[in-house]
C-alpha cells in the first residue's frame, strides 16, 4: 500500500527489490509515505539511501544499454521466483531457473547477487529447523 499502511517488512522488501524505473518510483513514494506515517522510526531512513543506490544503478545499465533486462517478463518472474522462495524445493528450483538465466544472459551482471538471497533463504530455514535452547528454570 502506499498510504503508509504498509507494513514495514514490506516496504524494506519493496525497496529492496525495486530495479525498473517504475518500482524505483513506487518505492520513494511508498517510503516518502512511511516516514510521514512514522516519523519516530529513524531506522528505515536508511532505506531512502537505498533508493538513491537503486537510481544510480538503473543509470549505470541505462548506459551500458542492459536496462532492457529490467522490464524483460522471464526476468521478472525469475526474481519473483527467487524472493518466494522458502522450501528447500523452492529455493533449488529458484537456483536452477538462476543459472539457466546466468548461462543464456551472460551480460546481466545484476542478476547474480540473487544466488546470494537464495543461500540466506536457505541458513534461515536451517536457522528456523535448528533445536532452539529451552530457558533455564529455577
Amino acid at each position: 500500500m502506499e498510504d503508509g499502511t504498509e507494513t514495514r517488512q514490506d516496504l524494506i522488501d519493496r525497496v529492496t527489490w525495486a530495479g525498473t524505473r517504475q518500482e524505483i518510483m513506487d518505492a520513494k513514494q511508498a517510503f516518502r509515505y512511511w516516514v510521514q506515517a512514522h516519523p519516530e522510526e529513524l531506522g528505515m531512513l536508511d532505506l531512502g539511501e537505498q533508493i538513491a543506490l537503486s537510481e544510480e544503478i538503473l543509470e549505470y545499465k541505462e548506459e551500458r544499454g542492459i536496462a532492457h533486462y529490467d522490464s524483460d517478463p522471464a526476468r521478472l518472474l525469475l526474481r519473483r521466483q527467487v524472493r518466494s522462495a522458502r522450501s528447500p524445493a523452492e529455493i533449488e528450483a529458484a537456483r536452477q531457473a538462476l543459472q539457466s538465466w546466468v548461462d543464456t544472459h551472460p551480460d546481466d551482471e545484476f542478476i547474480r547477487p540473487y544466488f546470494a538471497d537464495l543461500e540466506e533463504a536457505e541458513l534461515l530455514l536451517q536457522f528456523d529447523a535448528a533445536p532452539q535452547p529451552h530457558p533455564v528454570t529455577a
